[in-house]
């Protein structure tokens, strides 16, 4: 009963949150497309990064882990001053006895708007599949006399076990990349994006539980120091069925010979506190993330934390053109 009533307070916690239904990285930028798919914008390359995210440790006999695929290529169009950018986003989730599997594609255009600044606009969509192992749950109804039986009705109205639905999302991304040039060190990016406007049905029960859209508002600015150090404030604002959450972060960059190291933070309000850390060597970028819980979950398990790795592998498609464009923060 121990363990039934932590996850009844899990379940209740997140009910209660507007980014309960996405999935939560703390290496955001190595997951573009969960953040704003237009993010490929500001990509010269072709990327391909791997991730695994392990939330709270055990609880019980349930884990809480989340591991994704994401690819990104842009499409250079000769003697024209945009771009097509296409990518994919494949994601494995398990949340004690829920299972999720999530494929998305997104495509768009970008283009060049003035002599620094450039625009970014993505649509993209997915399909979900959701499954729920009942044997593996617990109720109080198979309690007799003080003793589990498994056999026993657990008195709950569920009518599937597996779900599916479609995915429909968009991004747009206003960016500039004013620092790249000798007399001006400064590099600013804003965004809105959109998931789940097809409002689709996750309910298990034969009910309508409809998952209503979020809207994702970000933006940061960075300032570049004698072409060595970088810092980059960032603001993440989401709304979903009227509930807000916010987060605030910093990414501190320095760059040397062909390699850089990347120090950051994030504050997510009434949430917790994360650090992050990411090395890129050529064409090679490591990184690490860990969360500290600031909920009253923290004081609810013992020990709760949780760990984020990532790898990614990129590739030059710009063929040389505008080789100062390498200096670009890509995503």
């Amino acid at each position: 009963m121990k363990y039934i009533n932590i996850i009844f307070v899990l379940a209740l916690f997140f009910n209660l949150n507007a980014n309960a239904q996405d999935f939560k990285y703390t290496l955001i930028y190595e997951n573009p497309l969960q953040l704003n798919p237009a993010l490929m914008g500001m990509n010269n390359d072709l990327k391909v990064s791997l991730s695994h995210r392990n939330q709270w440790g055990p609880v019980g006999d349930a884990y809480y882990t989340t591991s994704s695929f994401t690819a990104m290529a842009p499409i250079f169009i000769q003697d024209s001053k945009g771009k097509i950018d296409i990518g994919t986003n494949v994601i494995m989730d398990n949340s004690g006895a829920y299972e999720t599997f999530s494929f998305s594609l997104a495509a768009g255009y970008g283009l060049k708007i003035s002599k620094y600044s450039n625009l970014s606009l993505i649509i993209n969509g997915g399909y979900v599949m959701k499954s729920l192992d009942v044997s593996s749950l617990t109720f109080d109804q198979q309690y007799v006399l003080g003793s589990f039986d498994a056999g026993n009705s657990n008195g709950e109205l569920i009518l599937n076990e597996k779900l599916s639905y479609p995915e429909v999302g968009f991004g747009i991304l206003w960016y500039t990349d004013n620092y790249i040039q000798a007399d001006n060190n400064l590099n600013a990016f804003i965004g809105v994006s959109g998931y789940h406007l097809n409002n689709p049905n996750e309910s298990y029960t034969g009910y309508t539980g409809i998952l209503p859209p979020k809207y994702v508002f970000h933006g940061g600015v960075e300032v570049l120091l004698n072409n060595e150090i970088g810092f980059t404030p960032n603001l993440i604002l989401a709304t979903q069925s009227g509930k807000e959450y916010a987060s605030a972060g910093l990414y501190v960059d320095y760059h040397f010979d062909y390699s850089k190291l990347t120090f950051g933070t994030w504050y997510r309000l009434n949430d917790g506190l994360a650090f992050l850390f990411k090395y890129q060597h050529e064409n090679f970028v490591i990184g690490y993330g860990y969360d500290f819980s600031t909920t009253v979950l923290g004081g609810l398990i013992d020990g709760i934390k949780t760990h984020e790795i990532s790898l990614s592998f990129r590739l030059n498609m710009k063929d040389g053109a505008d080789n100062n464009d390498d200096d670009e923060e890509d995503y």
